[in-house]
């Protein structure tokens, strides 16, 4: 008991100090600041989508704020740690614009003193993004991925419109009037043209219902109206007679079709943003399975191919000892042969494996090294940018953002650039952690240079 006790009260002098508080106090609002600004723009585009939803297709507002508020843990995976970097420059910024941090050492307060608050904060915001990550935005990315899926299959019968087109399935429907019975909607003197089945429809009165149990699956019901159709018949009396078309109308009083939506499998399917690292570690390893045993099936063959080739070699220097120049060079074109053959072998062997490799699955790989990356930005930020901010004592805030802005932008480059160049098999799967381990030791080195001091 005596113990923990100690080790608390240690803790609370390392971090929690009234000279860590004041640290805190000048961070934490910028740090919020940066966070909102960040994930405001990080949001911008997408916030387009969602207002078109709601005044183009009339997506009820209800559903549109529910993808909104499950679009915004996604965003802060990335604005998080980015928000690390403008907040402590912009906060040592000001510290040493108002020589606060000349004073502290003036007063022998250590270099690492008044860093390691800002060190204990990127820690939380660390460990804190990659609990975050794996605990709530999984859950939030796949809440928003099939609320977009069942939006985009519901898209037909949300965006009804007087006198215009509307496209569902193999229908093509247009009336001239909306009314309301209740919260039913009906709709009135409607055409329809099925252009795979040449038929034209046209009724006083119909609606559309959505199929709960299943969301392509669209039932128009229309009253009082005539079916026109173009069919091609023959002349039963002549069986060698071409088809001709023949024009039929009919009226009904109750006509039932069916429509269908189709959606592309990828607004169904789990991908490596909706799964733990539990999760996409099985799904690699089951993706990767049949890869690995053909390429180490491969391997076993390039090593047997090579090992001939060797054989063949010595075979050829015993066999061609004493023999006369002729004979040697008969030797050497049959040799020639059988080593060229199993070189071709060789040769489709190694693209074999090439082909193999390429077929790991590269994209998931390098989302799951991005789960544990990311989170760790917040570190490497943090650690740069104290010792950065402790090289330049004279900065302000303004001079803070400028430079937490290019390191920023020059970070995103780096990350975005080589994940294309990964997806492309030009880099490795591990090159998802450069941009962090740059600025990670880039900080580290800075670092020690400030504490030799």
């Amino acid at each position: 008991m005596m113990d923990t006790t100690l080790i608390l009260k240690k803790l609370k002098r390392m971090f929690f100090s009234k000279l860590d508080f004041y640290f805190y106090e000048e961070l934490i609002p910028n740090y919020v600041f940066g966070l909102l600004i960040f994930t405001f723009l990080m949001l911008l585009n997408q916030l387009f989508y969602l207002i078109r939803l709601y005044t183009v297709y009339n997506v009820p507002l209800n559903q549109v704020f529910l993808l909104l508020m499950n679009l915004i843990p996604f965003i802060l995976t990335y604005t998080m740690p980015f928000s690390i970097l403008p907040s402590v420059l912009i906060t040592m910024g000001r510290l040493s614009a108002d020589s606060e941090i000349i004073a502290m050492k003036s007063c022998g307060i250590s270099t690492i003193k008044i860093m390691l608050p800002g060190i204990a904060f990127g820690i939380f915001i660390t460990i804190f993004s990659f609990f975050f990550n794996e605990k709530i935005v999984i859950r939030a990315n796949e809440i928003y991925v099939k609320l977009n899926a069942k939006i985009i299959a519901q898209k037909p019968a949300v965006e009804l419109k007087e006198k215009s087109f509307l496209e569902l399935g193999d229908y093509k429907i247009s009336f001239e009037r909306l009314s309301y019975d209740g919260n039913i909607e009906v709709l009135h003197n409607i055409s329809v043209v099925d252009l795979k089945g040449r038929k034209t429809i046209q009724a006083q009165m119909g609606r559309i219902f959505l199929d709960p149990e299943n969301p392509e699956h669209y039932i128009l019901k229309f009253m009082n109206g005539s079916i026109s159709e173009v069919t091609k018949t023959k002349n039963p009396t002549e069986p060698n007679s071409k088809e001709e078309e023949k024009f039929f109308v009919a009226s009904f009083k109750h006509l039932t079709l069916h429509a269908y939506v189709t959606l592309d499998s990828e607004y169904y399917s789990k991908g490596p943003d909706m799964m733990s690292i539990k999760e996409l570690s099985k799904e690699i390893k089951s993706r990767s399975q049949v890869n690995i045993e053909k390429i180490e099936s491969f391997l076993s063959d390039r090593q047997r191919v090579v090992k001939e080739i060797e054989n063949l070699k010595k075979q050829l220097n015993v066999e061609t000892k004493g023999l006369s120049k002729e004979e040697i060079e008969k030797k050497l074109k049959e040799f020639e042969g059988k080593i060229g053959n199993l070189k071709k072998e060789l040769i489709m062997i190694e693209k074999s494996i090439e082909n193999y490799r390429n077929g790991l699955p590269r994209y998931q790989l390098m989302k799951l090294y991005e789960k544990f990356a990311l989170p760790l930005v917040s570190l490497s930020f943090v650690i740069l940018a104290l010792s950065f901010g402790m090289f330049l004592p004279k900065t302000g805030r303004n001079e803070g953002l400028g430079i937490s802005l290019i390191l920023t932008l020059v970070f995103f480059a780096m990350k975005v650039g080589s994940e294309n160049l990964i997806m492309k098999g030009i880099l490795p799967v591990f090159f998802e952690w450069v941009p962090t381990l740059v600025y990670f030791l880039a900080g580290m080195i800075l670092f020690i240079l400030k504490i030799r001091e």
